[in-house]
């Protein structure tokens, strides 16, 4: 197995858009928004949503920096 799979599969691992949401504290309609328009970092595998708490926080970090999102924002609405 390659040394990228194995760190990535150690690191928290939110599974689905609804898990992603209650992480982001968003709708989740909001958070597959923000993955299909503004770049959340997702992968689909078999169907199923993937990605990790730091590649969700370092994404946060770069957006909110960019002033793309703010703090709080829920585009559900």
């Amino acid at each position: 197995m390659c040394e990228d799979v194995r760190e990535w599969l150690q690191k928290p691992v939110l599974t689905g858009w609804k898990m992603v949401a209650e992480y982001l504290n968003v709708h989740e309609q909001t958070a597959m928004k923000w993955g299909k328009k503004h770049g959340l970092p997702f992968a689909k595998i078999d169907g199923q949503i993937l990605t990790t708490k730091n590649a969700v926080q370092v994404w946060i970090l770069e957006n909110i920096k960019n002033n793309d999102i703010e703090p709080g924002q829920d585009e559900s609405e």
